[in-house]
């Protein structure tokens, strides 16, 4: 049995809905003082930054407090609170999140069994936003590290962040499952790491590069592989 888990967030622990970027910059452009632009001039320009940045970023992460500051700093903005919490109002409004089915059951199963959890995930979120956003779940009980790309530098599939979160597992890597739904970011860079690989495949996508990787679609099916009842 593996005694330590890897595990992405979104889409892996909790599930991303209705994400909007636009809602999010138009709230912020809300908040500032007096601005000395029109909120078109921003969105023309947010789409060109955009570009430059969240749009052509391969390994390594962006994180929003720099990219809200960015634009606070080119258009002279002010505003009435700082940078941190015009992020968290910021992530408030972009997106709405739900757990995924039967992780509280594989998380419960982790802790009787032992088996240390800790959570690898790409974001440009602060590790304050994202906790803002999950502290509803009651689920970090469970958690025994998190690992944020905004934190950190790097983004998956970089083999570096994968080699930060196996040495904070404190297992050697033949003790860990790395589990994940993004096909390129996590199974591909997950296996190109050395990790054993779980692709939480809830669509059922095809494998078209035939990567080695348990495959499952929900986690009643990972149970019954921790507990080696799995074909």
């Amino acid at each position: 049995m593996k005694k330590a888990l890897l595990m992405d967030l979104g889409n892996t622990i909790v599930r991303n809905l209705d994400f909007d970027f636009y809602r999010g910059l138009k709230h912020i452009y809300g908040k500032a003082i007096e601005p000395k632009i029109f909120y078109g001039e921003l969105l023309e320009f947010n789409d060109k930054l955009k570009v430059l940045t969240y749009e052509n970023k391969d390994e390594y992460e962006i994180s929003l407090k720099s990219y809200l500051n960015y634009i606070k700093k080119y258009f002279d903005l002010s505003f009435n609170q700082d940078l941190e919490s015009l992020e968290l109002e910021f992530v408030s409004k972009v997106e709405r999140l739900e757990l995924m089915p039967g992780v509280l059951e594989l998380f419960k199963y982790c802790k009787k069994k032992n088996i240390k959890i800790v959570v690898l995930s790409n974001t440009s979120f602060s590790a304050k936003a994202i906790y803002s956003q999950i502290e509803k779940f009651h689920f970090m009980k469970y958690i025994d590290n998190f690992l944020l790309s905004s934190e950190y530098i790097f983004r998956k599939p970089n083999k570096a962040f994968f080699e930060l979160g196996i040495k904070v597992t404190g297992r050697p890597v033949d003790d860990i499952l790395y589990i994940g739904d993004n096909y390129q970011a996590d199974i591909l860079g997950g296996i190109q790491s050395g990790l054993d690989v779980c692709w939480y495949n809830e669509k059922k996508e095809d494998n078209y590069l035939n990567l080695d990787c348990l495959d499952i679609q929900n986690y009643c099916q990972l149970i019954k592989y921790l507990e080696g009842n799995y074909d």
